[in-house]
């Protein structure tokens, strides 16, 4: 049933509204690479396209995301296509810290598309607009927001040439960048905020299930693939969330407008649990099957004293377990709540 329940709260998603990033479904470009990230260091360059990764061939931004989010400190071997020339690389994606997945400090091909500017800055004052597409500064191409930013911080306060596009024209301004303190660090801005471009659909009935289908299979495997990293020591404990990480970013997800984010946060986590209880373990459902299909094996059933010791022995783990993962939860909120109480 919990199952059931995920896949049905993501059809209602789907058929509602199914809001997403359009890079998320488009082949995997890189638009940017950071300073002195595992993606720089490895040799990924800007306009590489990534034709494999973690065995997945011609993987989308999502499938890249999500496999580098479940790879923190776990190497990675990854095909670019690089002009006619296709290069095999291995990063080792990092944690930035405890609540989040593994980075490899690569960004999509995008527009830049303008979504809030600043009066005051001087973006505004040159003429920019919402709406606007910024391709180059200072004649350098620009596919992701985080370029214009890098750009900047290397011109300073020198005048650069913007080329945009508005309605379908280009055009060009020229524009000073300033000086501002941006989260406690300098750092040279013009004053825009460009947003990912997004794809809006309300699927119909049929197509929303069978689109919820495919997600949650694509969940499942994620999830089954964690396990097993878990089990080979290849992935640590730490990576897994308990209530109180639950109840935070079930927090943050209904702050969000709407209610379908939660609703997607909870097909999540009824996933989760739902293939959590079909693992083959005492207690749980997975391994009450288990002892049923042994003892269909032996044709007779299993002693009662040795049923409740192996159940004794499980519920021991269990609890052990959850109280591993509650302590990892306590450790990663520690952080946050101290900063917020000072």
């Amino acid at each position: 049933m919990n199952i059931v329940l995920a896949v049905g709260l993501l059809t209602g998603v789907f058929m509602f509204h199914y809001e997403r990033p359009a890079y998320l479904e488009k082949a995997a470009v890189i638009g940017w690479v950071g300073d002195n990230t595992p993606a720089e260091r490895a040799g990924v360059q800007v306009g590489d396209r990534i034709t494999r990764i973690d065995g997945i061939n011609n993987p989308t931004w999502e499938d890249v995301i999500l496999h580098t989010a479940i790879s923190p400190n776990v190497p990675l071997t990854v095909d670019l296509q690089r002009g006619a020339e296709t290069l095999k690389k291995t990063l080792t994606p990092e944690q930035v810290n405890a609540d989040e997945g593994g980075t490899a400090g690569w960004f999509p091909d995008e527009a830049n598309t303008i979504s809030e500017i600043e009066p005051s800055m001087p973006a505004y004052k040159a003429g920019l607009q919402l709406g606007d597409t910024i391709i180059s500064v200072d004649k350098i191409s620009v596919r992701s927001t985080s370029t214009i930013s890098r750009v900047l911080q290397q011109t300073k306060d020198r005048p650069v040439e913007l080329r945009y596009v508005r309605n379908g024209q280009e055009n060009s301004l020229v524009v000073k960048p300033e000086l501002t303190d941006q989260e406690g660090k300098p750092a040279y801005k013009i004053g825009v905020v460009c947003s990912s471009p997004m794809v809006v659909e309300h699927l119909a009935v049929g197509a929303a299930f069978q689109r919820s289908v495919e997600q949650n299979k694509k969940n499942s495997v994620l999830i089954i693939e964690i396990v097993k990293r878990l089990l080979t020591k290849k992935a640590s404990i730490k990576q897994m969330s308990g209530p109180i990480s639950i109840a935070r970013q079930s927090g943050q997800m209904a702050r969000q407008d709407g209610w379908l984010p939660l609703m997607a946060f909870m097909s999540l986590i009824s996933l989760n649990l739902g293939l959590f209880n079909l693992f083959p373990f005492p207690i749980l459902d997975g391994g009450m099957i288990l002892m049923l299909l042994v003892e269909g094996l032996m044709r007779r059933d299993i002693s009662q004293p040795i049923k409740e010791r192996i159940y004794q022995a499980a519920f021991v783990c269990l609890i052990l377990f959850a109280g591993i993962v509650i302590f990892n939860d306590v450790m990663k909120a520690l952080p946050g709540l101290a900063k917020h109480l000072g």
